[in-house]
């Protein structure tokens, strides 16, 4: 049964449902509004141009803390307690590090201004290593990012944490950031790191899992390949037979119309191909939910896969026709949809509370972190 939540009191009153004798499902909610949510990003927006970027680290917390204190399990919020300086240490690093590449590229640029055939070649040499670098980079950002977000993330003041060296989790990173975009490979090795972070991702001292499939998601990206190639195709044959009418006219086109018309034609492909992306998308994001368990808790997610693309599609829709000025009423709508079709089921009705007595014991993530060094830069996970 597919429960499209759309009353708050009707979601309210479903906070708790009793599956059979033993099992309960209690559900999320996000209580967030897109207005005020609308004016955080406002406001972020404004005081990051005013200091040129540097107002960044509290600009997260703001977001992170507004989106987690509005997210609530069993009428619980979730909470977000870094403090815009712990952010603030690793930012620093990486905002100094890429003025430095910068300084290097812009050296190289000017070389390449020059004429020299050698100078040329060497700073085209300068600039693929560096780029080369900061992909290999990357999962270094992401390690210190999940270790980051989890150990500052807490319900019910349990903390979450993540469990895994920076040596295994790089390996397992490089593959996945360096070859999923490889035709039939995502599929796999989205199961491959997948199962690996969740492995790795405690609340309290019971550990994360998940079992994603990438059985279930090669039908959906095959679909995914196909139509893509076809439009591929269908692009190509547009092209070739405006260019040919044209010619065929023996009209005289300038390059500025000509160009306006390819690109039109280029922008209307990438529209549909992204929007065949979005289903693909959602497909794995239904998948994924539904795979999760925490400990003897499973998670289950009641909306299809189809339900989820209209969600996400709409959410799109509106954000290409309002250029995305509504991106956080967009946001907070995909959140409230999501969640209150999003469950836990539990093996017993006292499962919580005993639980969370004991691993109040053990959670002591909040004692140490400010010992250790902290950085996230707020750079996508991957998952």
């Amino acid at each position: 049964m597919i429960y499209f939540r759309e009353n708050l009191a009707f979601m309210e009153s479903m906070q708790h449902e009793n599956v059979d004798g033993h099992q309960v499902k209690i559900y999320f909610q996000f209580k967030g509004d897109g207005f005020e949510y609308f004016k955080i990003v406002l406001v972020n927006l404004l005081f990051n141009v005013l200091t040129l970027g540097f107002y960044t680290p509290w600009a997260i917390v703001r977001k992170r803390k507004y989106i987690y204190q509005n997210l609530y399990l069993d009428d619980s919020p979730f909470d977000f307690t870094a403090r815009p300086f712990n952010l603030f240490k690793g930012f620093l690093i990486y905002y100094l590090f890429f003025i430095i590449l910068f300084v290097i590229y812009f050296n190289q640029i000017l070389a390449l201004q020059t004429g020299d055939i050698y100078a040329i070649q060497d700073a085209m040499y300068v600039i693929y290593l560096l780029a080369f670098l900061f992909i290999l980079l990357i999962p270094v950002f992401q390690w210190f990012a999940f270790r980051f977000r989890l150990r500052y993330s807490e319900w019910k003041g349990v903390f979450f944490s993540f469990h895994t060296p920076i040596s295994e989790f790089y390996g397992k990173a490089i593959v996945f950031n360096l070859f999923r975009g490889i035709p039939f490979l995502h599929p796999v090795l989205y199961e491959e790191f997948t199962n690996y972070i969740f492995d790795c991702i405690a609340w309290g001292k019971k550990f994360f899992s998940s079992e994603v499939s990438s059985g279930r998601l090669y039908k959906a990206y095959t679909l995914m390949f196909l139509i893509v190639i076809g439009l591929i195709v269908i692009f190509v044959g547009i092209s070739a037979i405006v260019v040919n009418y044209l010619r065929h006219l023996e009209l005289e086109i300038d390059k500025i119309t000509f160009i306006i018309v390819f690109y039109a034609i280029f922008l209307i492909f990438s529209f549909l191909t992204y929007v065949v992306y979005l289903y693909y998308q959602s497909v794995v994001l239904h998948h994924t939910l539904n795979v999760i368990r925490v400990g003897e808790a499973k998670l289950i997610f009641e909306m299809t896969p189809w339900q989820l693309f209209k969600v996400k599609l709409y959410a799109m829709f509106i954000n290409f026709i309002t250029l995305g000025i509504a991106g956080p009423f967009m946001k907070v709508y995909v959140y409230k949809k999501i969640t209150g079709n999003l469950c836990l089921l539990l093996p017993r009705e006292d499962y919580l509370e005993t639980e969370i007595h004991r691993e109040k014991e053990v959670s002591s993530v909040g004692d140490i972190v400010l010992g250790d060094f902290d950085m996230d830069i707020g750079l996508p996970l991957g998952i």
